[in-house]
């Protein structure tokens, strides 16, 4: 009797799939922990045309509670945009921001943009979920109703000195 044993299939990962994965594991290792607006985490308060951005990093664990929008804990590496109507809220110092956020209401925001690497749990009610691996996502707050609700956000994630904020059709961005 003839036996055929058909050869032995091997992946091997690429290095750049190997680095990125090691990156990914030790990537909590790196940084510290930081809960709400204290903590290993640094932030940036950029003025902008009628509006303000609050840029916030923090790696490690990261657990948000002040915001009902945004709750949830992330292992790994967190960034934040808040981009606030600077006539509604009002700017903080303008600069760097190390170990302590400034203090303002994140549910005011005119628009977020979340980007995390890593674990996430979600607890808002918008969103809750569980992520592993990588997750971006941006949203806006709507005006409130009314005869004078327009309203024109044009947010420029990696100029945020850029960004621009219209509530009516005075003059273009």
């Amino acid at each position: 009797m003839l036996r055929v044993t058909p050869p032995a299939l091997t992946i091997r990962p690429s290095a750049s799939a190997r680095l990125s994965c090691t990156l990914l594991a030790l990537l909590p290792l790196l940084g510290g922990c930081a809960v709400d607006r204290t903590g290993m985490l640094w932030a940036r308060v950029v003025p902008a045309d009628r509006a303000w951005v609050l840029q916030v990093h923090a790696p490690g664990a990261y657990l948000q509670t002040d915001n009902p929008g945004d709750a949830g804990l992330t292992i790994g590496y967190a960034r934040r945009a808040y981009v606030f109507s600077a006539d509604e809220v009002p700017m903080p110092a303008e600069g760097w921001h190390l170990f302590r956020l400034p203090h303002v209401a994140a549910r005011e925001a005119l628009a977020i943009h979340a980007r995390s690497i890593g674990a996430e749990v979600r607890f808002g009610p918008a969103e809750p979920g569980f992520t592993l691996g990588v997750r971006s996502v941006t949203a806006s707050r709507g005006p409130e109703p009314g005869p004078d609700s327009f309203r024109l956000l044009i947010f420029h994630l990696d100029a945020p000195g850029q960004t621009c904020y219209r509530t009516r059709e005075v003059s273009p961005c």
